[in-house]
């Protein structure tokens, strides 16, 4: 996992922030004690060195502070940062998780927790901790930043993990289908691939007689009972069909259904609101009441937040077994579920459960962190990937508009617009406009600069990603995706020698990202350093890393027989050719379909 960026208004902020309050213990007072003063002293020249990014001695001094005083917020916080700049990540979290405790209204802990949990390949308490962030200051624009970069590399890690599969590849054109709005005929094109390549996936020919609906009734009416045979619980089917009853008038089998979906799942239903044609309304004769008239008076209005009448309080036996809490779950009464398998333990299944019941909610703040610890499901883990993806995009939607409502074209808003388009849409060349003119309003920035580096690298401009990433770098020697971009242009550029020193300081950050890890173990394959790229490729390959092609096989394979491991080749050279005839026939097969 990639780091966090550390905007300079994070920064800033942080500093503005440390130094008013850190003003504070050095006014005049003569009753102060001899210890206060020395912690006093110790905090300040430890402050000081931290300004100055010189990290191993501030950690020196501000340990000795944390003897003094090991709950204060200010030598938690500078000790979590300093430590986590200087690669010790693991060792940072205490202090962060113990700054949080002492200032829980404070956003600063919860954004380094976030980036060290990320670090540490911890995405679902990374997730909390960036949201976390968020809920103590909504309006932050360095919360909202960080939250966005954790989703964006998130969807992109999963996007690289989903290519691997053909229920993968499906679930690709699924997410690239619900990108557009119902009734578009790309839609339901996509849709109908992503049911060619995977018709078992949950949930998929519901959508798709969803978007049939809008456009070719019959076709919804067809894929319909495919959906009802594939799960007569399926909350959508009854959704289809009160669209398809209301839109031949026959507004009493909309209602049925509309009610239906109400008595399982309130949220469920106020979560159909955006689905439904606003001008689809039944004349002013037709008696509706209840949750079915509050539905289609959202509908109207074209309301994001929907509440509905309660349904009346229901008793839920706390002490619920699991035996009735999965067929809540399987008849989808997503609320209900929730309640009952609220005691029922932290296993991979059940946080697999929660996360369909979350999501199914438009939940995604719960449902990320859920699906995050379901991913050792190996049954469910292609879903858990798709609706992972579903969430983390929809939420860096939702962060960066609310970023552009609050900050009118600053350039916080131009990063985050260049950051969408780069990394959800891979637009670079849009990207590379974006980040030009938040450039323009902040042109020493370095996260600016180390961003337009990353664009430039993704279209082949390696003189002007090389320009950037170093500008980044002369500003701050600490920026990791400057140093990635300037290693990765080397490797292009086959340049293995200038890819190795920025290399190895990522390895001493990331030690177990297995992307560092292949990327330093082929430039030592390279330049001649053979065991460590044997250490650094089996390292990579055992974490699973994505080897579509059996390309990082075979530099593997090569290795061990230079090495004279002869019988470990001859196995690594069997695997990358299965990996690489794999490719070819998915290649073949998908270009024919």
């Amino acid at each position: 996992m990639s780091p966090a960026w550390m905007s300079r208004a994070r920064q800033t902020g942080l500093t503005r922030a440390v130094l008013v309050l850190l003003a504070l213990p050095f006014l005049p007072n003569h009753a102060q004690t001899v210890s206060e003063s020395t912690f006093d002293s110790l905090l300040q020249k430890g402050f000081q060195l931290h300004q100055n990014a010189s990290y191993p001695e501030a950690i020196t001094e501000l340990q000795r502070a944390y003897q003094l005083q090991p709950h204060n917020y200010f030598v938690n916080l500078l000790l979590g940062i300093d430590v986590l700049r200087s690669g010790k990540t693991t060792d940072a979290v205490p202090y962060l998780k113990e700054a949080s405790r002492q200032r829980p209204k404070e956003e600063f802990p919860y954004e380094y927790l976030g980036e060290a949990q990320a670090v540490l390949g911890h995405p679902a308490e990374a997730s909390v901790a960036y949201m976390q962030a968020l809920h103590v200051s909504p309006d932050s624009e360095q919360a909202i930043e960080s939250w966005v970069d954790f989703c964006l590399e998130r969807y992109r890690l999963i996007d690289q993990q989903m290519h691997r599969t053909q229920p993968g590849l499906a679930s690709e054109y699924r997410l690239r289908a619900l990108a557009h709005p119902l009734g578009d005929p790309v839609r339901e094109e996509q849709l109908q691939h992503a049911a060619g390549l995977d018709p078992d996936a949950a949930g998929i020919w519901s959508e798709l007689a969803l978007s049939n609906a809008a456009i070719h009734p019959e076709q919804a009416s067809e894929n319909l009972k495919h959906a009802i045979e594939q799960n007569p619980h399926d909350l959508r089917t009854l959704e289809v069909a009160a669209l398809l009853g209301a839109q031949v008038g026959d507004w009493a089998k909309a209602r049925d259904n509309l009610n239906a979906i109400a008595e399982r799942s309130p949220g469920a239903l106020s979560s159909m609101a955006t689905d439904w044609p606003a001008k689809l309304q039944p004349l002013p004769e037709v008696k509706l009441s209840g949750a079915v008239v509050v539905f289609l008076q959202c509908a109207e209005r074209k309301e994001t937040q929907c509440r509905l009448p309660g349904r009346g309080a229901r008793v839920l036996h706390v002490s619920s077994t699991a035996q009735q809490a999965d067929t809540l779950f399987r008849e989808e009464r997503w609320e209900d579920y929730l309640t009952a398998s609220s005691k029922a333990g932290n296993v991979p299944r059940v946080w697999f459960q929660r996360g369909v019941a979350y999501a199914s909610l438009d939940d995604c703040e719960h449902a990320i962190p859920a699906l995050e610890n379901a991913l050792t499901d190996p049954p469910n883990v292609e879903r858990t990937r798709f609706l992972l993806s579903y969430c983390y995009a929809t939420e860096a939607g939702k962060a960066a508009g609310q970023l552009s409502k609050a900050s009118n074209e600053s350039a916080s808003v131009h990063m985050m617009r260049g950051d969408i388009l780069l990394r959800l849409k891979g637009n670079s060349s849009g990207a590379v406009i974006e980040y030009e003119q938040a450039l323009q309003l902040l042109p020493s920035d370095p996260a600016v600069l180390e961003r337009m580096a990353d664009a430039e690298l993704q279209r082949s401009n390696f003189d002007a990603a090389k320009e950037n990433a170093s500008r980044a770098l002369a500003i701050d020697p600490h920026r990791f995706l400057a140093m990635q971009i300037l290693a990765r242009t080397a490797l292009r550029e086959r340049k293995y020698n200038d890819a190795l020193p920025y290399l190895r300081q990522l390895i001493i950050y990331r030690p177990s990202d297995p992307e560092t890890q292949v990327e330093l173990g082929t430039a030592c394959a390279q330049t001649g350093a053979l065991e460590d790229a044997a250490i650094y490729l089996a390292a990579a390959l055992q974490q699973r890393y994505p080897d579509e092609k059996g390309t990082i096989h075979f530099v593997y394979g090569t290795v061990l027989r230079s090495l004279g491991r002869a019988g470990q080749a001859k196995q690594v050279f069997a695997e990358a050719q299965q990996l690489s005839d794999a490719f070819h026939h998915n290649a073949h097969w998908e270009r024919d379909e």
